[in-house]
């Protein structure tokens, strides 16, 4: 394979990554808003605590983002985002196959 061709080949990943990297963080943002309501009535609670979902949520990415930026400036910026990627495929799958205990 020619330099050429391999500089290609990897922005063309480079493409790939970033592209799924937009298109996760835009679904997981637009996620967890109209699930709110849902988490309200599962749990019983109220109108307050259950906005609580939605600032720790946004807090944790706000702490994370500058940490794994730098950890990314340390060991690379690509590998740190798909790593990143992996852990919330990871997080999403438990997440999808967890299921309510059952009110039988």
């Amino acid at each position: 394979m020619s330099p050429a061709d391999q500089s290609a080949s990897s922005a063309r990943w480079t493409i790939v990554v970033l592209a799924v990297g937009v298109g996760s963080f835009g679904l997981l943002q637009s996620l967890i808003v109209p699930v709110l309501s849902q988490v309200q009535d599962r749990f019983d609670t109220d109108q307050s605590t259950v906005t609580w979902v939605l600032t720790s949520y946004l807090l944790a990415a706000a702490v994370a983002t500058p940490l794994i930026g730098r950890i990314g400036d340390a060991v690379g910026k690509q590998r740190m985002l798909v790593v990143t990627l992996c852990l919330l495929s990871f997080g999403s799958a438990m997440a999808g196959h967890s299921h309510p205990a059952s009110n039988g």
